[in-house]
Formats: C-alpha cells, structure tokens, sequence
C-alpha cells in the first residue's frame, strides 16, 4: 500500500525546543506586566499634574494642556478626579501592584476577580468619602467621593433622611 505524503505516524517535530517556548511565555507575561506598570505611571502623573486649567469635558481652554502627560492625560485626570474624588489615587496604585505581581510572579492569583473587586468597592468608599466634609485646599467643586459619593450621599440621605 502507498503511503500519503505528509501522513506519518512519528508525533510532529517541534518549531522549537521546550526551553525556548518557556523563555518566550515568560517573557511575553512579564512585558505584559510592564505595559499595566506603565499604565499606572501614565495614570498617577496626570492625577499628580492635573490642573484646572486644561481643556476638558468641563472646562473649554484654548491653550495647551498644562498636564505632563498632555490633552489625553488632562482629559483622564479631570475625568478621575470629578467622578471619583480622592479616590482616584486607587486606580494607580492597584495597577502597579497588580503589574509588580505580574513582573515578579509571573502570574496574578485571581485576575478575572481584582478588577471585579475593585469597581464593586468605589462606589462604597465613594459613599463613605462624601459624608467626609472636604479640607479647605480641597478644590474641586465636589466632594472627596467625588460626583459619584456625592450623588450616593444624596439618594440615602432622600431615601432615609
């Protein structure tokens, strides 16, 4: 009987040896943790240098972003610092965290469930932060919980007086 070409019954050699793919995935998993590293930083310096002054959703400026990391950057800070307050300092440092892990460990225990975790506790530390009443060098024109703690504190205080 003829043999195919191509059909052979000896397992498919490999494109590269065992050592190689580990080199690679561990690799990819690193740089990975590298780009959520630089994400952080790119997000804790447009909070650290944010300006009221930049053109954003509200403010119309003509001039250039103030901001270190330019219009998307001052776009992003307004945008934290309005809807979540103070606690917009929370988003960088858990990437960091999260990207530190990633880089060290090569691995983050739980993933699918930090960022669940995270979205689900802002709004109770928003509400918590809007009873909290703003220092005097606080000033943006909401609260420390930002729009979202403010508007939390409102719908309780209207539903339980």
């Amino acid at each position: 009987m003829r043999r195919m070409q191509g059909m052979s019954l000896a397992p498919p050699r490999a494109l590269m040896p065992d050592g190689m793919k580990y080199f690679l995935r561990d690799n990819m998993i690193r740089f990975g943790g590298a780009l959520v590293l630089a994400m952080s930083g790119f997000v804790a310096l447009a909070l650290i240098s944010h300006s009221s002054a930049d053109p954003s959703w509200n403010n119309v400026a003509g001039g250039p972003a103030v901001n270190r990391t330019g219009q998307a950057g001052a776009y992003i800070s307004d945008f934290l610092w309005q809807w979540l307050g103070i606690l917009s300092i929370l988003l960088p440092a858990c990437l960091s965290v999260w990207g530190l892990r990633i880089v060290w460990e090569l691995r983050l225990p739980l993933w699918r469930w930090r960022p669940l975790g995270l979205l689900w506790g802002l709004p109770f530390a928003a509400l918590a932060l809007g009873e909290v009443t703003p220092p005097a060098i606080w000033t943006l024109r909401v609260g420390l919980g930002g729009a979202l703690g403010d508007e939390l504190d409102g719908l309780i205080h209207s539903q339980f007086g």
